[in-house]
Parts: structure tokens; C-alpha cells; sequence
């Protein structure tokens, strides 16, 4: 009975173990990247809000009145400052996304373990 357990568990030794992939990474992985994904089309839905605004309520101009320079050169600031915010918004909302990408395909990759080698005893 001995010899045979001893044999089972030299097999067992021997086969190659196989580490089943991590669902739970996948999981939090697939939530990351749909977090990203969420933030561009946020972002997206913010530039479009901001770009389908008429230049002259942008710069607030009324009819029959001349051009104030120091609300235009204020508004001017406010969108340039909005276009950087939104840049900001999509170079983190993409980063987020590849992180959730990286992570997924992490867990589901099955790491290789290494060969088990005998030793040789005795030269």
C-alpha cells in the first residue's frame, strides 16, 4: 500500500500543475476597463456641450452693443481652460481603460510553472 501511494504521489509530482485563471481579476478588470470606457464617453458628451454652444453667447455679445474685450478675453480664458480639463478627462479615462484591459488579460492567463528538474547527485 505504501509503494502504491508513493507512486501517486511521484505522478502527481511529476505532472505539470495547472493554475486555473483568476476570476475574480477578470471581473475587476472587465469593471476597470468599463470605468474608462464610461469616462471617454463622458468626456465626449462634455466636448460636444461645449462645442455646440454659438460663439456669441460664448463671448457675450448682445445685438446693438459693442464687444467688451475683458468678457471676451474671460470667456476665451473659459474655454481654453475647459478644452485643457478635457483633455485631462481623456488621457485619464484611457489610461484607466488600458489598465482594466492589462488586468483582465492578466487573470486569464495561465502562468507557466517551472520544469522541475532532477538533480544529479554524485559528479
Amino acid at each position: 500500500m505504501t509503494n502504491e501511494s508513493n507512486q501517486k504521489g511521484e505522478n502527481r509530482a511529476n505532472k505539470p500543475s495547472r493554475i486555473r485563471p483568476d476570476w475574480i481579476g477578470q471581473l475587476i478588470g472587465l469593471l476597470v476597463f468599463l470605468l474608462g470606457i464610461a469616462g471617454l464617453m463622458l468626456t465626449f458628451k462634455l466636448s460636444y456641450d461645449l462645442f455646440s454652444v454659438p460663439p456669441d453667447q460664448v463671448i457675450s455679445t448682445k445685438d446693438g452693443k459693442g464687444l467688451d474685450v475683458a468678457k471676451a478675453g474671460a470667456s476665451l480664458m473659459t474655454v481654453v481652460w475647459r478644452v485643457v480639463m478635457l483633455f485631462v478627462m481623456v488621457v485619464a479615462s484611457a489610461v484607466v481603460a488600458n489598465r482594466g484591459i492589462r488586468l483582465y488579460l492578466a487573470s486569464r492567463e495561465t502562468p507557466k510553472l517551472p520544469e522541475h528538474s532532477p538533480t544529479e547527485t554524485g559528479s
